[in-house]
């Protein structure tokens, strides 16, 4: 009797177990059915920098509270390796994978496979079963605040004035209609009165101190 063996190589493989995975990830990332005895893949590019050893210990919390068995792999700052950990995470049909990457360009091509045999172009569209990098504010490799995005390319305009270590105290008001600010700088109160309209953009913190 004659056998003959077929030779599959890794990346074949990989896209195999990612579209016989893929209804698996579509059902438990639902919450169709529990999460204890799923397998979480978690892998890393390294882990010699205290704040990943902190998101490491994160994960691990993560997976145990939701039940994961957690398949870790420290790529050890090995590209190539950390390729081969996600391709080894597919084919071992991990029901979850969590990238942490230094490298996204060198694992692009490996995401990409994967996210067409689930035949995911977006993963913020129609269909989310995939891989997709984390939406982040940056530019040029620097995080880009919105003061650094829109504020200060538009600070040179002449009906622009920012004023910045201030503290915003009180709106005043003529009537019911909002025609001015009054706040703290410098050791100082000062007041700004407008023509049109006060707009008013504040977090939370010191929200409260804001007088009417």
């Amino acid at each position: 009797m004659t056998v003959t063996r077929t030779k599959i190589s890794r990346r074949d493989a990989l896209k195999a177990s990612a579209v016989l995975v893929a209804p698996f990830i579509a059902k438990y990332s639902r919450g169709a059915g529990p999460m204890a005895g799923k397998r979480m893949g978690y892998s890393m590019s390294f882990a010699t920098i205290e704040w990943l050893v902190t998101q490491r210990r994160g994960v691990e919390e993560a997976a145990k509270t939701a039940g994961f068995e957690l398949v870790f792999a420290d790529a050890r700052d090995n590209p190539a390796k950390q390729v081969r950990d996600l391709e080894d995470m597919i084919t071992q049909k991990c029901d979850v994978i969590l990238i942490s990457t230094y490298y996204a360009e060198a694992i692009t091509p490996a995401v990409k496979m994967i996210n067409d045999a689930y035949g995911t172009e977006d993963c913020n569209g129609y269909m989310q079963e995939g891989f997709g990098a984390m939406h982040m504010t940056v530019k040029n490799g620097v995080r880009c605040s919105t003061a650094n995005a829109y504020l200060r390319p538009a600070m040179g305009r002449p009906n622009l004035t920012v004023v910045t270590h201030a503290m915003t105290r009180q709106i005043i008001l003529e009537g019911k209609r909002a025609v001015g600010v009054m706040y703290d700088h410098g050791g100082q109160t000062h007041q700004v009165y407008c023509n049109r309209e006060v707009l008013i953009s504040s977090g939370p913190i010191g929200l409260r101190g804001l007088e009417v």
